[in-house]
C-alpha cells in the first residue's frame, strides 16, 4: 500500500479540490447492475390562479399537502390537499392559513392529520410565523399563527426530529442576517417555542435542514461571511438543547440554490448551482462528529440552471430537478445513481417544457416523487407533476469504481491531501467547475 502526500502551491490554497483516479485492475461492482428509466405523469394545477413560493410535503403514499402564496387572493398563504391516483392527482378546495401577503412558506407533516407551516408575513413587517394545520377529511382547520421571529426573515426551512420536536432555520434580518435556529415542540397539540440559536455569525442564505435520526441533523447554507462557500454543520439535539459542530465546506466557491437530503443515517446528497451557474451534486458522510465529501459531479453540462431540488428515493438513488435557463427555464429532472461513494447521472428528462421555477420535490415511495413548481407556461399557476423511476436490475451493465481500494483524506482540502491505495497510476485534481488543473503520476511528489 502506498501513500502520496501532495502540497499545493500557495496561489491555489484557497481553492477547493476534488480528486479522480486511474487504476489498474479496477474492481467490478456486480451488486449494482441496473438501468433506470424516469417518466412523468401530466402536469396539473393545484392553484386556481397565479401562485408563488410553492412547497409540498407528503401525508401518506397517496396524499400530500401543498402550500403557496396565492397571487389571485392578495398574496394570502394558502394550502391544498393533493390525492394521487396512479400518475395523476386531484386537489381539495384551497384553504387560507394566513390572511396577509406572505412569502417563503414551508410545510412539514407531523402525522396523517397534522402539519406545520412556517412563513414570512409582509403585513407584519416580514416577521416569521408558524401555524398548525389539522386535516379533517378533505378539509383543513388552522390554529392561530404563532410568532417565532420578531424581525424580517428569509431563506427558511423546517424539519421534524420526531413526533413532537421540530427545528426551524432562517436568516434573521433583525440580527445582521445571521443564520439562526429555532427549536420547538408540539405538546398536547400546542406549539411551544424555545430560545434562538445562532449557527452562523454572518449573513446566511439557503439554510436547509435535514434530519438523520431523532437526535442528529445538519444545517446546510451559503456563508456570506466566507465568500459564499457552501457549508455544513452537524447538529445534535437533546431535551431541546442543540450542540453544533465546526463548519465543513463542500464548495470552495459560491454555492447557490442549495438543496439537501439524507440518503441514509450517515450519508447525504447536496445539489446546488455553482459559481459558473451549472448544476453540481456532492455526497456528504457523517462519521465521529466529522463530515467528509466525495462524488463531486456536475449534472447539467454547460447549461445554466436556476434552482435545484433533490429527492432521495433510497440510499443509492436520488432525483435532482432544476430549471434549464438555456431552454427558457424548462423543468428538467435527472436520476442520480449513488455507487461506492460516486454519483453517476442518467440523461435529463423534461417534466415541463415551459418555465418551471421555485421547484420543490418530495418522496412518495422508493420509486415515486412529486414536484411542485410555478408554471410559466400556464399563467404562473401553481402546478405539480408525479415522477416515477423504474429500475431494471436484469440489464447486464457494470459500473466501475476505485473507491473500495482508495482512501482520500481530507477531501475537499485547502492544503495537504493524503491519498492511500493500491494500483493507482494517475491522479487528476479538479477545481469546483470540474476542470482538470493538475495531473500527477503516483510517483510524483509536489512540494
Amino acid at each position: 500500500m502506498r501513500i502520496e502526500k501532495i502540497q499545493f502551491l500557495a496561489i491555489l490554497l484557497l481553492m477547493q479540490f476534488f480528486v479522480s483516479f486511474s487504476q489498474n485492475e479496477l474492481p467490478r461492482d456486480k451488486g449494482k447492475n441496473f438501468t433506470t428509466e424516469l417518466s412523468f405523469g401530466p402536469v396539473q394545477d393545484f392553484s386556481t390562479g397565479e401562485g408563488a413560493f410553492m412547497a409540498v410535503d407528503s401525508i401518506s403514499s397517496e396524499k400530500m399537502v401543498f402550500v403557496y402564496r396565492d397571487w389571485e387572493n392578495s398574496g394570502f398563504g394558502t394550502a391544498v390537499i393533493g390525492t394521487i391516483n396512479d400518475m395523476e392527482m386531484t386537489f381539495s378546495n384551497p384553504c387560507v392559513f394566513a390572511s396577509g401577503n406572505i412569502y417563503l412558506p414551508k410545510v412539514k407533516t407531523v402525522n396523517d392529520s397534522v402539519f406545520l407551516v412556517i412563513y414570512r408575513d409582509m403585513n407584519q413587517s416580514g416577521k416569521g410565523f408558524i401555524v398548525k394545520g389539522i386535516i379533517e377529511n378533505e378539509n383543513i382547520v388552522f390554529d392561530s399563527p404563532l410568532l417565532f421571529c420578531e424581525a424580517m426573515i428569509s431563506t427558511t426551512s423546517i424539519i421534524l426530529m420526531n413526533d413532537a420536536d421540530f427545528i426551524i432555520a432562517y436568516k434573521d434580518n433583525g440580527n445582521n442576517g445571521y443564520g439562526t435556529l429555532k427549536p420547538g415542540s408540539l405538546i398536547n397539540g400546542i406549539v411551544e417555542l424555545n430560545d434562538n440559536i445562532v449557527f452562523n455569525e454572518a449573513t446566511s442564505f439557503e439554510n436547509v435542514l435535514t434530519c438523520f435520526n431523532d437526535s442528529t441533523f445538519i444545517i446546510t447554507y451559503r456563508d456570506m461571511g466566507n465568500n459564499e462557500r457552501g457549508t455544513v454543520k452537524i447538529g445534535t439535539i437533546s431535551n431541546g438543547s442543540i450542540d453544533l459542530s465546526e463548519p465543513f465546506i463542500f464548495s470552495g466557491l459560491a454555492a447557490i440554490d442549495i438543496s439537501v437530503e439524507a440518503l441514509s443515517s450517515s450519508t447525504f446528497i447536496v445539489s446546488y448551482k455553482s459559481a459558473g451557474n451549472t448544476g453540481v451534486a456532492i455526497l456528504g458522510h457523517l462519521e465521529g462528529g466529522q463530515v467528509t465529501f466525495s462524488g463531486f459531479s456536475p449534472f447539467s453540462g454547460t447549461a445554466n440552471v436556476s434552482g435545484t431540488s433533490v429527492v432521495a428515493l433510497s440510499d443509492s438513488l436520488a432525483v435532482i430537478s432544476y430549471s434549464d435557463e438555456g431552454n427558457n427555464g424548462a423543468g428538467n429532472s435527472i436520476v442520480a445513481n449513488i455507487i461506492n461513494d460516486t454519483i453517476l447521472f442518467d440523461e435529463p428528462v423534461v417534466f415541463n417544457n415551459a418555465g418551471s421555477f421555485t421547484t420543490y420535490g418530495i418522496r412518495i415511495s422508493d420509486s415515486t416523487f412529486v414536484l411542485a413548481f410555478r408554471n410559466e407556461g400556464n399563467s404562473f399557476f401553481g402546478s405539480a407533476v408525479i415522477g416515477k423511476v423504474i429500475v431494471d436490475q436484469t440489464t447486464d451493465i457494470h459500473f466501475y469504481s476505485a473507491s473500495n481500494s482508495i482512501r482520500v483524506f481530507p477531501n475537499p482540502t485547502n492544503g495537504i491531501l493524503a491519498i492511500e491505495g493500491n494500483k493507482v497510476i494517475k491522479i487528476d485534481i479538479l477545481n469546483i467547475e470540474g476542470q482538470t488543473i493538475e495531473s500527477l503520476k503516483t510517483s510524483t511528489k509536489k512540494q
